[in-house]
């Protein structure tokens, strides 16, 4: 009976570290055809003309929002309350004022975040990870970076309207960045 228990498992095939387990189960490496999907991340860099309390409490407060930007309010301002956008609830989930605004929009995450820069400059990091990298397209990123132009312009002058030019650079420079590798930061 030994015996055959030997012969028996010299039979079985070996586990993932290529040694006997002699633990009875079959193993087989399922894993070796699989390459996982990250996902893509983003890191987009800038300034806007404008001061840091300004920046935030444009973003941040629902009268300052209506505004300049009616498609957004903030539904609950901190971790587990909600952006809406266009009337569609996303997700918060993490807020420290006046330098953080991070949520989930859809399965990707988005966050914003803010220091003083010289003068009355607010330095942004826009960090956009993409949880499917098949589905990544310039439609995920370019409304984001629009915004921040808008946000610009309106604390500048007033005006709501993003200049169309500058809207189709960002739109043809994010077709370029499509081609990079999947984490990049840009100075935008």
């Amino acid at each position: 009976m030994n015996e055959e228990r030997n012969s028996k498992h010299d039979q079985e095939p070996t586990c993932h570290h290529g040694e006997g387990c002699q633990c009875g189960h079959h193993h087989e490496n399922l894993l070796e055809d699989l390459s996982p999907d990250l996902g893509l991340d983003w890191t987009f860099q800038g300034e806007i003309e404008a001061s840091l309390e300004e920046v935030w409490r444009h973003l941040t407060d629902n009268d300052c929002l209506q505004r300049w930007q009616k498609k957004l309010r903030i539904k609950d301002l901190r971790p587990g309350g909600h952006l809406i956008i266009d009337g569609h609830p996303v997700l918060i989930t993490d807020v420290t004022s006046p330098h953080l605004l991070a949520f989930l929009q859809g399965e990707d995450m988005v966050s914003l975040e803010f220091q003083p820069g010289e003068g009355s400059k607010t330095c942004f990091n826009l960090n956009y990870w993409m949880a499917d990298s098949q589905a990544a397209v310039i439609d995920k990123l370019s409304p984001w970076l629009i915004l921040l132009t808008q946000l610009e312009s309106f604390l500048q002058t007033g005006s709501t309207e993003c200049d169309p030019i500058r809207q189709a650079e960002i739109i043809e420079s994010l077709k370029s960045l499509f081609d990079q590798p999947s984490h990049q930061t840009f100075d935008w």
